[in-house]
């Protein structure tokens, strides 16, 4: 494979929503399969992902940048959503980073997905297929900034002085969860 055929991250295009785990461990459970997430490459940012039920965490801003580049740089066919499963809508969990139940709603988005919020940390979770799901949908698809997740994260770092270490409390579990322990 070419260098043209990998975004920034170094992960292939095709593969641009698949989690790419590193070697590092947080210290946190899965809301969904309580197993320990792990640092995991999604894209251009580090997320909190689960390597057993493929499940991930980010911060709703940077999912939104996110959804709109991959939706942009996607070039394969369209696959259309499956229709909404109401069940899902009865699955819960908690928030890893203040312990508050997530909120449990459809995605206002493409693809019909059930995704969970966290309304007092501003992080989402998504199961594992669901972004997959987002990014084929079928429907408008934008223009590509390949550069925005990069740029967007180096901004809010900028802002929070550069840097998180992890001090216990649940607001800094939050802001390294956005950040993921640089």
């Amino acid at each position: 494979m070419n260098a043209n055929n990998k975004n920034l991250s170094g992960i292939p295009k095709s593969d641009q929503h698949q989690l790419s785990f590193l070697d590092r461990e947080t210290e946190i459970d899965c809301p969904r399969c309580e197993n320990r997430l792990g640092i995991a490459m999604l894209d251009q940012v580090k997320i909190a992902g689960c390597q057993s039920c493929a499940g991930f965490l980010i911060q709703n801003e940077i999912f939104a940048t996110l959804v709109r580049e991959q939706r942009a740089e996607y070039s394969g066919d369209d696959v259309p959503a499956k229709p909404p499963n109401q069940n899902d809508l009865n699955k819960h969990c908690y928030c890893p980073a203040c312990g508050e139940q997530m909120e449990t709603h459809f995605y206002m988005g493409p693809g019909r997905v059930v995704i969970d919020s966290c309304i007092h940390c501003g992080l989402l979770w998504l199961d594992g297929d669901e972004l997959k799901r987002i990014v084929q949908a079928p429907g408008a698809r934008g223009e590509s900034k390949t550069s925005d997740i990069q740029l967007d994260v180096s901004a809010r770092l900028a802002g929070q002085g550069g840097s998180y270490s992890h001090t216990g409390d649940v607001a800094g579990l939050a802001i390294a969860l956005t950040y993921l322990f640089d």
